[in-house]
């Protein structure tokens, strides 16, 4: 949320939850609640994973590159 890294991987949550994290992982500490809209605000292609099934993810390497999904 600080903009200092780029998102590289998605979880959605078999509960319907979504976890969005940057290359340096993340730690209980940094956890935060936020709005979708609010993350789409920042990166935009995280629309594309819309119809991320529950208890799927996606990721990429670098920004700009496709999401590869995975179950």
């Amino acid at each position: 949320m600080e903009r200092s890294e780029f998102v590289c991987a998605v979880f959605h949550h078999l509960d319907g939850d979504w976890q969005f994290l940057g290359p340096s992982g993340a730690s209980e500490a940094d956890a935060r609640v936020v709005g979708l809209a609010q993350v789409l605000a920042l990166d935009a292609t995280l629309a594309e994973l819309g119809d991320l099934e529950r208890g799927c993810g996606a990721r990429r390497h670098r920004l700009g590159e496709p999401w590869t999904r995975f179950r």
